[in-house]
């Protein structure tokens, strides 16, 4: 063969039937006229040797390796009456304790909320500090689950404005992880909305005249209870914040 024929790390067979693998295709002269040869290893041994002397290029034998079996992972979405849920779930004696209050209109307070959460619409709930807005919400989650007959309270996603939250907290975010191989992967995290969104209950914005306007105006489409405190206390500018939104689908 020439010795432009010859690949490096490649296996030859040489005219006597031995084997050789190339270590440099580059002849060298070995002080003879017209003879250059090229560096070979033999039997674990480094030799130089003539290009004529390789007859052929051992062929290269190819194996199918076939895919190791893969155990699919089936994930199981969550259900409103999974136990794993159950953090979120108010005491159903709640609902022992609560005084209904009467309005303008004639109904309880707990009646128009539940007729709001049949309709699917968003609530602003308006009112002083210990009056009462969250526990309305979670006398809401125990009766609405009573009558969806879940037999335990939908589970309430709740997130602080005071806590300064972002709209990363509400709808998730990308986020770096090391697995148990040292390896760093890009995984979704994801926010309180998505998690509602995909389980159902009922998500609660306490103090929503404390977000930043790019969360407000970021407000989801899904069942919300949002509650502030006095407008006097929220400043002008959240009272139309929170006015505009009023009409825009929270009641």
């Amino acid at each position: 063969m020439k010795a432009s024929d010859l690949l490096p790390g490649r296996d030859y067979l040489l005219d006597d039937s031995r084997e050789a693998t190339v270590v440099n295709a580059t002849p060298v002269p070995d002080g003879r006229p017209n003879q250059r040869k090229v560096l070979v290893t033999i039997d674990g041994e480094e030799e130089y040797i003539l290009p004529r002397q390789i007859a052929t290029a051992k062929p290269i034998v190819t194996k199918t390796v076939k895919p190791l079996p893969t155990k699919k992972v089936v994930r199981r979405s969550l259900a409103l009456d999974d136990p794993r849920l159950d953090m979120f779930r108010p005491d159903p004696s709640v609902v022992e304790t609560y005084v209904s209050r009467k309005m303008a209109n004639g109904q309880r307070d707990i009646d128009y909320f539940l007729e709001c959460w049949r309709r699917k619409e968003n609530v602003l709930l308006v009112g002083d500090t210990q009056a009462g807005k969250s526990l309305l919400v979670r006398v809401l989650a125990v009766l609405a689950g009573n009558v969806m007959g879940l037999g335990k309270p939908l589970p309430v996603f709740t997130l602080s404005g005071s806590s300064g939250i972002t709209d990363f907290d509400l709808f998730g975010q990308p986020q770096s992880w090391t697995d148990d191989d040292g390896k760093e992967r890009l995984v979704w995290l994801p926010g309180v909305v998505d998690l509602a969104s995909r389980v159902g209950g009922i998500l609660d914005l306490d103090e929503i005249g404390m977000m930043g306007e790019r969360v407000t105006s970021s407000a989801p489409g899904v069942r919300l209870a949002a509650h502030v405190r006095q407008p006097q206390q929220a400043g002008a500018r959240a009272r139309r914040r929170l006015h505009a939104r009023a009409g825009q689908g929270l009641r």
